[in-house]
């Protein structure tokens, strides 16, 4: 058997962990490459999506985050402690700062919910790929929080000036800027 295979069942095997803990709880759980799945939980259908489009490794931290998000919201305290996001991700209210903050912030704690929940299902999980992995997400929220939706900013630099004054709309995402400061960075 090789390290993959081995990794594949594993990872298989943990996922069949985690579903019977989400069963446990009412909840389904609905893998599919669809373009249209994305990974979420829908909570008041009681389901949890997660893409195949992503490696099995990705998979089963997407599929813990999203059950961090099930232990955060089952909490006592959830409504009060959350309220100012709650309102705006209802359709509710505009965004607020505080609403903005409070959902970046139950974004980080169900990743590491999604870890202590790894831990006591004896799940493992590598520890410096799921930072990895969890910080690109997490900063995909700040970038959402402070951006808005679209995700992008105007470009400066001359080549793309140039691309720009041919009337052509150039634009980068966060992502894309922080990467480019890091390369710059290691070449320095």
């Amino acid at each position: 058997m090789t390290k993959y295979t081995y990794m594949k069942d594993y990872i298989r095997s943990s996922i069949k962990k985690i579903n019977a803990w989400l069963s446990k709880r009412g909840y389904g759980l609905y893998m599919s490459k669809l373009p249209t799945v994305e990974d979420e939980v829908d909570l008041d259908r009681k389901i949890v999506f997660i893409s195949t489009r992503s490696s099995p490794q990705n998979q089963l931290y997407s599929l813990l985050h999203e059950c961090g998000h099930i232990v955060i919201r089952s909490r006592k305290d959830y409504d009060t402690r959350y309220a100012a996001a709650i309102a705006y991700t209802e359709g509710n209210k505009k965004p607020s700062m505080r609403g903005l903050v409070e959902e970046i912030e139950e974004e980080i704690l169900a990743w590491r919910e999604g870890q202590i929940l790894a831990k006591k299902l004896e799940i493992f999980v590598e520890e410096q790929s799921y930072y990895r992995y969890s910080s690109r997400w997490v900063m995909s929220y700040i970038v959402r929080a402070s951006v808005g939706r679209e995700h992008l900013f105007p470009v400066t630099n001359d080549k793309e000036k140039k691309e720009k004054d041919k009337g052509l709309p150039i634009q980068l995402s966060l992502l894309d800027l922080i990467d480019k400061k890091d390369s710059s960075e290691d070449g320095a």
